[in-house]
């Protein structure tokens, strides 16, 4: 190795690679002397474990339906409600707070992405057999249609988009019964069953997949 080199780690902490006989005093006030980059550094981790939040806690703030709302556990029993710019959660005794959001979140996608896939089926002259709709989580996509069983899957995560692109990952999966490639063709099937369908395409291409509970 012939120069100092700096890293910093997924835990925040600094390394320092240092080629063999440079003094500590050297090796110090090079680290010195990059602090701000360190802090840059460690800032953009921490910006990274909050995007991927896979925990949840009372108080945390979380996006569903493209607000942000505070998350507010109580004692009790039954379905989460917004109040304002809060989402109430009651957590009955022996469930926690991830379950009862996970739920909820699984409730809200089945409502907006069941009513949003009949729109665009019946815009688009559908007249095959019933398309089936389930919901899991993915890591690198919105949803997928599996010609197989005739199957659209939707992310969970969905429900943290507003209206707007729910609606749009809808149009997508049902054009893809019609065109299973993304050819021009698809793009133009697109634009007949949902307005400005390429344009929306590439706004939803720059939203970061976040953790379920960002």
């Amino acid at each position: 190795m012939k120069n100092l080199r700096l890293r910093v780690k997924e835990d925040g902490k600094v390394y320092v690679s240092s080629p063999f006989g440079v003094p500590q005093t050297v090796i110090d006030g090079f680290v010195e002397s990059r602090a701000q980059w360190i802090a840059e550094q460690r800032a953009r981790l921490n910006s990274t474990k909050e995007q991927e939040r896979t925990e949840l806690h009372d108080g945390d703030v979380m996006t569903l339906l493209g607000r942000q709302y505070v998350v507010c556990a109580v004692d009790g029993e039954g379905e989460p409600f917004f109040q304002g710019a809060m989402l109430i959660v009651p957590v009955s005794e022996g469930e926690n707070l991830e379950t009862a959001v996970t739920c909820f979140m699984g409730k809200l996608c089945r409502r907006f992405c069941n009513e949003a896939v009949k729109i665009y089926l019946d815009r688009a002259g559908y007249k095959g057999e019933p398309v089936s709709v389930e919901f899991k989580l993915y890591k690198s996509r919105w949803g997928c249609y599996n010609s197989r069983d005739n199957t659209i899957t939707f992310n969970l995560a969905l429900c943290k988009l507003s209206g707007k692109f729910i609606k749009y990952v809808a149009a997508h999966e049902v054009t893809h019964i019609f065109v299973r490639n993304h050819s021009e063709d698809f793009y133009k099937f697109g634009e007949t069953i949902y307005k400005d369908f390429l344009r929306t395409d590439r706004e939803l291409n720059k939203i970061k997949r976040f953790g379920i509970f960002s």
